[in-house]
């Protein structure tokens, strides 16, 4: 045996019963915050360059753009996720032309956002707690079958 192991004291390895229900402070920690009425933040960790097409924006394009944003911004995550917000959005999922937007995200991520910030502009993304991670902007609808 290695020379300085102990055997570890036995009235520390002895289990304890507890009967009743557990505390309500050991039950719910205190760590956890409602996410859910929080307004939702940006973050662009996870922007998909090979997607995007923010650099042919025309002036007033970014300005929707930009305004589609501040209204996001405004709401809280429980708004927003029941179509409360007056937001024009839709969830899409990792299938068709739709693949590509998945590329390089957790892989947790099964679906996306797409917001329409103009008749055809979109931006897409998805939620954690109340991170709005923006993966791509595109000016215009990716085309499905429903489209082509």
């Amino acid at each position: 045996m290695h020379q300085n192991f102990q055997w570890p004291n036995k009235s520390v390895a002895k289990q304890t019963s507890i009967s009743g229900p557990i505390p309500r402070k050991a039950a719910i920690s205190s760590d956890i915050r409602d996410f859910e009425q929080k307004r939702i933040v940006f973050t662009f960790k996870y922007y998909n360059h090979a997607q995007c097409e923010i650099h042919g924006l025309e002036k007033q394009d970014a300005k929707k753009l930009i305004m589609e944003f501040r209204k996001v911004n405004d709401v809280s995550v429980s708004n927003f996720q029941s179509n409360r917000a007056g937001i024009k959005c839709k969830k899409v999922f990792k299938s068709g032309n739709y693949v590509p937007l998945f590329n390089n995200l957790p892989v947790d991520v099964d679906a996306l956002f797409e917001i329409n910030y103009t008749d055809t502009g979109r931006i897409f993304g998805y939620l954690a707690e109340n991170i709005f991670n923006i993966t791509t902007i595109k000016r215009k609808h990716i085309k499905t079958s429903k489209y082509t």
